[in-house]
């Protein structure tokens, strides 16, 4: 018996829409004004990353070592994860690129086109990815995925050990305030790939018989709402250091996660409309800073009035144009290139009998429902 998890689609939903709608009160912090006080959605727009890091580690341990784990070589698993990552990013850079160039007319940054190379392949570098920001969070993911796939060829005793190790090594470095000097380590060895070990963790453990979804969830969000409140009233810097970050906000996604997701088991479900959000996250959280920057400079060349009221009515334009565009993008890209796997596999699924094959798209995974037949 097998059912979708849709609380964890309705973590990723409500984190897209919540970035997306942060990085709206970012902009208008350019024009000096404030809806709502800036240092707090400032705080807030953390709390999305360090789930969708939860989250991603969630999803790969559960895939592969879940109930009804999904089979294939290492060399299937890249590319699985490459065909997910890549196309539909490529799609969004290239449009970021088109709008830093040609509708800003800002100067590509050094070394020009080897800088957006770089970003291409998500290459680990120094400097902010300017021209598609979001795409910070990706280089972390990517360098993760390569690491598990070495889960997939060692035995088991030795992934685990593998991870105890990579964790112990990043605290101990991040107590020691000490950053590797090479670009690659340093991503390597960040408290952020904690947050993404702390998935695989969670994955593990909603497949224990013994969960305790309210204690979660509760210690989850008093954790995670003291955390923003500390960085926003007492010590802001702590927001601006990944080791304390991750203390404040990754301890307490791990546990929304593994709330949320074993809450399911109970019946306790997220709005469907949300979880059709969380589909559609990953356009929303590529494209939705391209529509806001494009939106922005629009209205500002425009000399749109910035009164309270006309100021309102703007935040609302930036926000419906990121969560809008990134709608538009995955049923014009993201859905296109993801049915070429899924056609795939359902060619491969209709030659064996159907109850030998289970069948997982990158944000459909299956848990085991108590008492619930499969739909």
């Amino acid at each position: 018996m097998a059912s979708r998890i849709d609380n964890l689609q309705a973590i990723r939903g409500f984190s897209c829409l919540l970035i997306a709608v942060a990085h709206a009160f970012s902009w208008e912090s350019r024009f000096g004004l404030s809806v709502f006080p800036s240092r707090v959605m400032g705080f807030v727009g953390h709390i999305p990353i360090d789930l969708l890091f939860v989250t991603s580690g969630f999803i790969l341990t559960y895939a592969h070592f879940g109930p009804g784990k999904r089979s294939g070589s290492i060399g299937t698993y890249l590319w699985r994860r490459a065909w997910r990552v890549f196309p539909t990013y490529w799609t969004a850079l290239a449009l970021a690129v088109a709008s830093y160039t040609l509708v800003f007319g800002y100067p590509l940054p050094a070394p020009g086109w080897g800088y957006v190379w770089d970003m291409a392949w998500l290459r680990p570098r120094i400097e902010h990815p300017h021209v598609l920001p979001v795409a910070w969070t990706m280089v972390y993911e990517v360098l993760f995925y390569g690491v598990f796939g070495l889960a997939l060829v060692v035995p088991r005793w030795v992934s685990l050990t593998g991870a105890g190790v990579w964790a112990a090594i990043t605290i101990g470095l991040a107590v020691a305030e000490v950053e590797p000097q090479n670009t690659t380590l340093r991503h390597l060895l960040s408290p952020f790939m904690l947050e993404l070990l702390a998935g695989c963790l969670v994955a593990w453990a909603v497949t224990r018989m013994r969960v305790y979804p309210s204690a979660a969830l509760g210690i989850g969000l008093v954790w995670m709402v003291g955390g923003v409140a500390l960085a926003c009233y007492r010590y802001p810097i702590l927001m601006a250091m990944t080791s304390y970050r991750v203390v404040l906000m990754g301890v307490p996604a791990a546990l929304l996660v593994y709330g949320t997701t074993t809450a399911e088991r109970f019946g306790w479900r997220a709005p469907q409309w949300l979880c059709r959000v969380g589909d559609k996250s990953y356009s929303i959280y590529l494209v939705h800073w391209i529509a806001q920057s494009i939106v922005f400079y629009v209205t500002l060349w425009m000399n749109m009035s910035h009164s309270k009221t006309w100021h309102v009515v703007w935040l609302g334009m930036m926000i419906v144009a990121g969560i809008g565009s990134g709608l538009v993008f995955y049923q014009l890209v993201e859905k296109p290139v993801m049915s070429v796997v899924r056609n795939k596999r359902s060619k491969k699924a209709s030659s064996v009998p159907a109850e030998s094959e289970a069948v997982m798209t990158p944000t459909t995974i299956p848990i085991s429902v108590p008492g619930r037949q499969a739909a």
